[in-house]
Order: C-alpha cells, then structure tokens, then sequence
C-alpha cells in the first residue's frame, strides 16, 4: 500500500509542476515585467540588436551598459499571452540632446510605421530614467514577441554616443478570468 503511494506521488509531482508553470505562464495577476539585461540575451527578453549598432562598456565600479553606435537599435519581449499596455521604464545617459525615444510597430497592416515617443532630453551625462506607456491593442505581436525600437534621431549630427543602462518593461491587461480563457484558447485554436 505505501509503494502505491509512493508511485502515485512520483507520478503526479510531475503533473503538478507543469500545471504550475501553465498557470504562471497564463498570467493569473494580468501583469508581466521583464528586465533588460545588457550583456546577453534572456529567454524572455532580446538583447539591443542588431550588434554592430551597440557596444557594451563598463564605467568604474558600475554594471555594464550600452553605448550606442548607430541607430536604430531593437529589443525583443516575449509575451505569454495578449496584454493590453506596456510601460518602458528606460535609464539612459547622453551629455547632448539627440531626440532619443522609444516607438514600436502599431499593427500588423503597416509594420514599418513607428511612432516614436520622445524621451526628455538629459543635462549632462549623469543617467536620468524615463517611463513611456504603450497601448498594445493595435500593436504587431508576431510569435509571441513584441518589438520595441530605440530611434536617435539626431544621432548622425553628433559624435556623442549614447548610453543605455538599463530597460525593463511592465505589462499589464485582464487579470486570469473564464472569459480571458476562452478567448486565449480560441485564438490558440484559430491558429
């Protein structure tokens, strides 16, 4: 009798877990946050891309960041179901003005098309933060994934270069709901 029960619990500890990780990766709160890490590519979020547009340096005793070289530069975010906003929280430094923003690509019709929103300009080269909102109700989610742009404008008009620290980016839509679901599961099927 107890080796029955020891085979049923070895058996179901299993299931038990990949029914955890379905209910985390459905989003039961309706929020997601990922962060970005400069110096490599994370399952869920994209390093700055393409590479020959973003550098990495180290300041004394600090964490690394990018320095960038050309514009535009792209991340990637992996999205375990449909959101309704994103918020970028960004921490940038550049001693000159370069009409750095942020933008994402609107809807699947037009890729291409972008509306950059504009950070505030920095005085100096000390790093300032910056939280930009999104509606992702019209935005292209191809794969899962959501790409957001870094455009500098005015970068080919100076040599300065400038610096991202760090981005992290929250999510947020319905909280988990029977309605919710229903909804997911019927465009998994549609697919």
């Amino acid at each position: 009798m107890k080796k029955n029960i020891a085979i049923g619990c070895a058996a179901a500890l299993p299931v038990v877990f990949f029914a955890w990780l379905l209910y985390q990766d459905a989003l039961p709160t309706g929020t997601y946050a990922v962060s970005l890490d400069v110096t490599k590519s994370q399952p869920v979020m994209s390093r700055l891309y393409p590479e020959g547009r973003v550098g990495i340096e180290q300041g004394n005793n600090e964490k690394p960041y990018a320095v960038l070289s050309g514009e535009p530069v792209y991340f990637d975010v992996r999205l375990p179901r449909r959101l309704s906003s994103a918020t970028v929280r960004i921490l940038y430094a550049s001693s000159v003005p370069l009409g750095l923003g942020v933008a994402l690509p609107p809807t699947p019709n037009e890729p291409w098309r972008y509306e950059i929103k504009k950070l505030m300009p920095i005085d100096g080269s000390a790093p300032q933060s910056a939280d930009l909102t999104f509606s992702l109700a019209e935005a292209l989610v191809s794969k899962n994934r959501v790409r957001f742009i870094i455009s500098a404008p005015n970068f080919s008009m100076v040599s300065v270069r400038p610096a991202i620290h760090s981005i992290r980016v929250n999510f947020a839509g319905e909280a988990l709901s029977l309605s919710v679901v229903q909804s997911w599961l019927g465009r998994l099927i549609a697919r």
